[in-house]
């Protein structure tokens, strides 16, 4: 659907119009679902809303023209977009699945408890605190304050390695969450942070990619377009055709860590036919000015990150070198959190098509999960099971949601995979790439990877040292 005033979007198997509607999370929000079966959508974004409440509303806004259903049949169909061909919902709105339900009496009785302690809505209570907000104020002085004092007078190469991680949890956090809907009960607030991190995505090729595409079809072929960055030098699916370039993968991976904000997103945004990494529209783009918003962020990036330094520098070739390190830095910092958390041999088969919440659940691992550091420094990406259930609530949050969440999942033997450290979810990322650099036509047997750092260590070097990588 190629038309950006469109206002129709199909749930639970009925069409709505939201021409008019005031929607509690604003017109940006809805713009997520338009055009498209946003049933998925649906469902992920209103855990703690009373379902008589929900179907009253769709009730109000469903469309009965049987003439205009077809053609917005036909035209989402056209699209191939998500929906009930990669989910079932046994229930309907009408009833939620058990382990679901569980989930939701759970979380939300916390959740109740702490509004009614603060004398907020649960809607409040479950966004970023005031605390958290209070560090990302921290982060981003010392950001501009290293960058400005240190970075632009002096051209030193060791400033990158302390402005990366500032920038990283000052701005990384604010798309991520705004994203989500997860900053704040305010519709302005979460669509001002998905415009924070311009070094990292265009923003509604972000939102597209993340959470139309991912989110809502976590490892499912054709559908996640996670699955599919940059496969002609990378494969971790079998769904991927090998080719030669795979071989040579687990040489190569953290290079492409390195570049994979510089290129991915931009390029699918600017060539990706309509489609980003040919799985999930990019139609109907948001009316509203906010292609401006997209190129005005991105031109101030560029003139503060690559033109300024020209003019403050002692040398040019720092000048240039500084600012492609920092976005490097940024850019490897991203991939080391984002690609261990879902692309293991266990959860990269995962399809539980009757219960959209346990495929969630299954698709995912946790790591450190207690640990205040790896939740501050992660932007929350160590709990990827509260993440992928309840999208909408800060991460600051998910160390007290986690045993609860853990324990319904154990009630209803869902499987919760959690691991100790980042290492353990990294080495099962890295076998999952030594498997499949291998021609399953010419060796089908299953490859045995022995768990070791200088394993890890020794093949990634081989780009530099070839001999080392062969002798493995």
């Amino acid at each position: 659907m190629a038309d950006s005033e469109i206002t129709e979007l199909k749930v639970h198997g009925k069409w709505i119009d939201t021409k008019g509607w005031n929607h509690p999370g604003g017109t940006y929000a809805l713009s997520y679902g338009l055009g498209r079966d946003a049933t998925t959508l649906f469902e992920m974004h209103h855990p703690f809303v009373k379902r008589g409440k929900l179907k009253a509303i769709l009730k109000k806004l469903e469309i009965s023209d049987p003439k205009r259903i077809m053609k917005l049949e036909e035209a989402c169909a056209a699209e191939d977009v998500d929906g009930a061909a990669v989910f079932n919902w046994p229930g309907g709105i009408d009833k939620m699945s058990a382990y679901r339900t569980d989930l939701v009496r759970e979380v939300g009785g916390y959740f109740e408890a702490e509004a009614k302690r603060q004398g907020i809505t649960v809607r409040e209570a479950i966004k970023a605190p005031l605390g958290w907000w209070i560090e990302r104020v921290v982060y981003l002085v010392l950001a501009v304050a290293i960058y400005v004092f240190w970075t632009l007078p002096t051209g030193s190469y060791l400033s990158v390695f302390a402005v990366v991680p500032f920038f990283w949890m000052a701005t990384a956090s604010m798309m991520h969450e705004g994203s989500h809907f997860a900053l704040s009960s305010k519709p302005w607030v979460n669509t001002f942070g998905t415009h924070c991190a311009p070094w990292l995505a265009p923003s509604w090729a972000w939102i597209i990619q993340h959470v139309v595409g991912h989110h809502a079809h976590t490892n499912i072929v054709s559908r996640d377009p996670d699955l599919y960055h940059a496969p002609q030098n990378w494969r971790y699916h079998p769904d991927i055709e090998w080719s030669p370039a795979h071989s040579n993968q687990t040489m190569f991976f953290w290079l492409i860590w390195g570049v994979a904000t510089m290129s991915t997103s931009l390029r699918n945004e600017l060539y990706g036919e309509g489609r980003y990494n040919k799985v999930v529209s990019f139609l109907p783009r948001p009316s509203g000015g906010w292609e401006y918003a997209t190129s005005l962020r991105f031109s101030a990036m560029f003139a503060v990150l690559f033109v300024l330094p020209h003019f403050t520098m002692p040398a040019h070739g720092a000048a240039i070198l500084i600012p492609l390190m920092i976005w490097t830095g940024l850019s490897f910092t991203f991939m080391f959190f984002s690609q261990v958390s879902h692309l293991d041999h266990e959860s990269i088969g995962v399809h539980i098509r009757d219960d959209f919440f346990k495929h969630q659940t299954e698709t995912a691992q946790d790591y450190a999960v207690d640990s205040r550091f790896w939740n501050i420094y992660s932007i929350g990406l160590n709990c990827q099971v509260a993440h992928h259930l309840f999208p909408t609530i800060g991460y600051g949050h998910y160390p007290q949601i986690h045993p609860l969440i853990k324990a319904v999942a154990e009630r209803h033997q869902v499987k919760y995979k959690v691991f100790p450290d980042w290492w353990a979810v990294f080495y099962r990322y890295y076998q999952q790439l030594v498997l499949l650099r291998v021609n399953p036509e010419q060796s089908p047997q299953k490859v045995r990877v022995k768990k070791s750092i200088t394993r890890v260590v020794f093949d990634m070097l081989g780009i530099l040292i070839p001999k080392l990588q062969k002798s493995l």
